[in-house]
């Protein structure tokens, strides 16, 4: 099978917190980061993320959140969804 990667990633497990934009309180949801490069990160949920769906991202204690766009999802079964995000330039 041909990498479609563009950059290298970086297996890492930590805690992501996220929100969907725009994002009007404090509250974030919580997933578990799997891996992460440059322009984005692989991480696992409880809760549905559509495609191209905007979230707000928070990775580890990672004060400011990063906007980031849902690129594929998929369900793991247990209620469980692996989600991978690529972060937007400012």
């Amino acid at each position: 099978m041909k990498e479609r990667r563009k950059e290298k990633r970086y297996n890492l497990v930590d805690i992501v917190r996220y929100a969907p934009v725009p994002h009007f309180s404090n509250t974030y949801l919580t997933g578990v980061m799997q891996n992460y490069s440059h322009s984005g990160l692989c991480f696992i949920t409880h809760h549905t993320l559509e495609d191209v769906e905007e979230i707000e991202l928070k990775r580890g204690s990672m004060s400011k959140a990063k906007k980031s766009v849902v690129r594929w999802h998929e369900d793991i079964g247990n209620g469980n969804h692996k989600v991978g995000v690529e972060h937007v330039k400012a």
